[in-house]
């Protein structure tokens, strides 16, 4: 994503170059309106690549987060998300299928790639605002 925005901005600081310095509006080959019209099109087109790239990591992570917990691809007791129980059980349960009787709690997950520093900085910016 920080790709398609530096691709971006390199386009755009490029057209108001061409523009300032090199004085492209006072060619006779200089069409206003269709520059605005790629720039614009070129914005929306740089939008739906990141939302696009967005999709695909949001889906990558949830497969990631899937395949370690069930590495075999085969349903198993995942403690605080899934646990295997008969019919017995369940009678032993008052019938009750209320997940929290069977699975119990999770532990607690690290997030390794978690910036504190980053989610401290953009908080502090949108307090001051």
């Amino acid at each position: 994503m920080k790709e398609i925005d530096l691709v971006y901005k390199l386009v755009i600081r490029l057209t108001d170059q061409c523009e300032k310095e090199l004085n492209a509006r006072e060619s006779e080959h200089y069409n206003n309106r269709e520059i605005n019209r790629l720039k614009k099109a070129l914005e929306e087109a740089r939008k739906e690549a990141v939302e696009q790239l967005k999709l695909v990591r949001y889906f990558y992570k949830q497969v990631h987060w899937l395949q370690e917990r069930f590495p075999d691809a085969v349903l198993r007791d995942v403690p605080g998300l899934v646990k295997l129980v008969g019919h017995e059980e369940i009678e032993k349960n008052d019938w009750s299928l209320t997940p929290g009787r069977y699975v119990g709690v999770a532990p607690e997950e690290v997030d390794e790639e978690f910036d504190f520093e980053e989610a401290c900085g953009r908080f502090t910016l949108s307090c001051r605002t």
